[in-house]
């Protein structure tokens, strides 16, 4: 969480928020790690160079946008992913007991709900963090895929592939899932969910076929 932005600043929220001991402050080293950093042996002043700055590096995902939906089902399928929100966590994109922000210096936190970010997956917002791990929203339209290779059928005869997909919003990387289609010819259409841009994302739950990154 960043600094106030305005008002007075105590050497006790500066500790807090740089984890330092509040008898071993030292604002020169400090300034040079804030989100705005002051160049070392400049002068630093306590209020107007720590104003809105935080000591935690932020990442920028793609996401869904600042209204949460009420359940991952609904994020997924109907969540875009145009906008762009923050996280203090070392990956890519959001993990579990991430926070996560609506702006880059970390003062407004997303609000409690389901979002969509642009790897693929939703995510539960609880009290500004991540709550358990991303949930795979499981876009598995033929028409999403490309380099597809036939692996072998489950246990009640549902095609598996391993596959990528064309645009990275969807997820990096190769998968192994199966095509909404198939579900569909097999009269399996129930775990066949249509998003709002008309393409099929399957409720893994639903069927006895895993989808996951390899």
């Amino acid at each position: 969480m960043a600094l106030p932005s305005s008002g007075p600043i105590s050497s006790s929220q500066v500790a807090t928020e740089f984890s330092v001991s509040t008898t071993n402050i030292s604002l020169s080293n400090l300034g040079t790690q804030l989100s705005t950093p002051i160049s070392a042996g400049n002068e630093v002043e306590l209020a107007n160079d720590f104003y809105g700055q935080s000591g935690v590096t932020l990442t920028a995902f793609g996401y869904s946008g600042t209204s949460p939906f009420g359940s991952h089902a609904s994020a997924c399928s109907e969540g875009g992913s145009s906008s762009t929100a923050y996280h203090d966590g070392s990956g890519t994109y959001p993990a579990a007991n991430d926070n996560v922000y609506s702006d880059s210096s970390g003062t407004t936190a997303l609000s409690d709900g389901f979002y969509r970010i642009n790897s693929g997956q939703s995510i539960n917002v609880e009290s500004g963090a991540v709550s358990g791990s991303p949930t795979n929203c499981g876009r598995s339209d033929r028409r999403l895929k490309r380099n597809i290779v036939f692996r072998t059928y489950s246990k009640s005869g549902i095609p598996i592939y391993e596959f990528e997909y064309i645009n990275k919003s969807d997820g990096e990387g190769r998968y192994i899932g199966t095509m909404a289609q198939d579900l569909i010819k097999l009269n399996k259409s129930e775990a066949v969910i249509t998003d709002k841009e008309g393409y099929y994302l399957v409720d893994y739950n639903k069927v006895d076929v895993d989808f996951y990154e390899i």
